[in-house]
């Protein structure tokens, strides 16, 4: 059966997951093209927190199951794990998965169940994780999350072909895969998430009763960049928005002067002065050369332009 005759707008759920969110920043946050880079610290922590060898897998989203927060932006029972019993794992399906990974899932389950300290330090690490990427997730994450959901329920609503819902290269399309799907598909239990976190990877991955789609929101490593330029031209219009600094860089562009002439000629203490042209001059916007017994400042007028320059491009002409 061709793959665009498994689908039927009546056969799956679109439902957002901050479950799967958070099961993919752990997994993919060493990524070279991760849409969010955890510290150096946390990816550690990830690494050496189980002592199998296999690093962080989708066990994320057999706890989520049972906890009954998979789907849905709730996400708490998670960092509580301590605080909640756990289900004897019979019979882990993940069919998705290699063997190996499947035993150490069932494994890993079976630990937490038994073992509150692990819980809590299985919660730390999650919670911890989450909380480095909260703002960026309510900044950039939700609001991705939720307009893929929308554009996604509108072609189904539409008549579109659900079908088209799964990109041609996702792994879900693998022939591999091909009869999982038909069954899923068959029995109405696909649950098709859109994941920021996912950039512009995605997943399939059996549980019991359901089968995870993640469809990344195609947000990855531009979106990074485009993130870590406009923080950068913040920061330059941040200093240039003060009024003081601002005094400062138009009283250098007429005359070069020291920080206590500067003071002088701004009416200010100087060690404010002292405080402001440090920061100007961290910045590149200024540069001190010793001259006598004293350091005179320069506009550095090419750094200024830079920053302005970025400011009107990234506001003005884009597109």
């Amino acid at each position: 059966m061709p793959f665009d005759e498994l689908i039927s707008p009546g056969t799956l759920t679109i439902e957002a997951s901050a479950a799967i969110e958070l099961s993919w920043l752990v997994i993919a946050c060493s990524k070279r093209d991760a849409v969010h880079q955890l510290p150096e610290s946390l990816k550690e922590r990830a690494d050496a927190f189980w002592d199998d060898g296999f690093g962080v897998q989708p066990e994320i989203l057999i706890l989520a199951q049972q906890l009954e927060c998979l789907t849905g932006w709730d996400i708490e029972p998670l960092f509580s794990l301590d605080r909640h019993q756990l289900d004897v794992v019979k019979g882990v399906d993940m069919r998705t998965e290699a063997p190996e990974h499947r035993v150490a899932v069932a494994q890993r389950v079976e630990r937490l169940r038994v073992d509150k300290r692990l819980r809590r330090g299985y919660s730390e690490l999650l919670r911890d994780t989450w909380a480095h990427s909260a703002d960026h997730w309510s900044e950039f994450g939700r609001p991705t999350v939720e307009r893929a959901m929308h554009r996604m329920s509108a072609s189904l609503e539409h008549g579109l072909d659900a079908a088209q819902l799964i990109p041609e290269r996702h792994i879900a399309r693998r022939e591999s895969f091909r009869e999982l799907l038909a069954e899923a598909f068959g029995s109405g239990t696909v649950l098709l998430s859109p994941c920021y976190f996912a950039g512009e990877h995605g997943h399939v991955v059996a549980m019991p009763g359901v089968l995870s789609i993640a469809i990344g929101t195609g947000v990855s490593q531009d979106m990074a960049r485009r993130r870590t330029e406009m923080e950068e031209i913040s920061r330059g219009l941040k200093l240039l928005g003060d009024p003081t600094r601002l005094f400062i860089l138009t009283e250098l562009e007429r005359t070069p002067a020291t920080v206590g002439e500067i003071a002088r000629r701004v009416n200010v203490a100087q060690p404010t002065a002292s405080v402001h042209v440090k920061q100007l001059r961290e910045a590149g916007f200024v540069t001190g050369i010793r001259e006598g017994g004293g350091t005179v400042y320069r506009v550095q007028r090419e750094r200024v332009r830079q920053v302005l320059d970025a400011a009107r491009d990234a506001t003005l002409t884009a597109p």
